[in-house]
């Protein structure tokens, strides 16, 4: 009886320390749509980047991985534990018909998940990394988070009945596939169908990972 309980002890072990190795990119948890006066506060997965106190100027593009190429419209303060601090509203590229529009003070902007556009040289390094697994870049920039996400993902194959874990990856292939985009300026479906051609040798042709693939591409 004591083997069996070590056992599963130790099993329960390995899967703690394999659900560690999928991080939830700052962001994740912000709205989809809707006219937002705020985006809330998520945890920045240990990221260390202090963008806070990094200034951006107005008409410069930022990244989201829920909402998109995103321009910075206008700058004002507000004030902060009584320091005043830069406030920054960002629309999207493409709009809508809501008009949405979102302000971000400066000490919340790592984790709202707005960021510089990952650059066409590094968005080489990360379809590389997908295809052949070496080279782990920068361990706190998203668009990296989120390709070590979907290949561990492509690695491990994903149970379908665990949510959490779909909803991560889903986040993970629409926030890499958007950022994509953006460096190469090709379409959504364009920088989909080199990510799925990085990972074919890889993955395993994955079926979950595939179907998300494949979402995002019709997002």
């Amino acid at each position: 009886m004591r083997r069996k309980k070590e056992t599963r002890k130790k099993k329960q072990g390995k899967r703690s320390k394999r659900l560690d190795k999928h991080v939830r990119p700052p962001g994740a948890d912000a709205p989809v749509s809707g006219l937002t006066k705020g985006i809330p506060s998520v945890p920045s997965a240990g990221n260390p980047q202090t963008m806070k106190n990094t200034k951006w100027i107005r008409g410069e593009f930022l990244f989201h991985s829920v909402h998109g190429l995103c321009r910075v419209d206008r700058i004002t303060e507000t004030e902060r534990g009584g320091k005043r601090v830069p406030c920054y509203s960002l629309v999207p590229k493409v709009m809508n018909r809501m008009k949405v529009r979102f302000v971000v003070a400066a000490p919340d902007m790592e984790a709202s998940g707005f960021h510089r556009v990952v650059s066409a040289r590094e968005a080489k390094k990360i379809l590389v990394y997908l295809k052949t697994g070496k080279g782990r870049g920068d361990e706190t920039a998203q668009a990296w988070i989120c390709a070590r996400n979907i290949l561990s993902f492509s690695r491990d194959k994903l149970k379908t009945r665990d949510q959490r874990k779909r909803q991560l990856l889903d986040h993970s292939v629409r926030g890499l596939a958007g950022e994509i985009a953006c460096a190469f300026k090709l379409s959504v479906q364009e920088a989909v169908s080199r990510i799925v051609k990085s990972l074919a040798g890889v993955s395993g042709n994955d079926p979950q990972v595939l179907a998300s693939l494949e979402r995002a591409a019709d997002f």
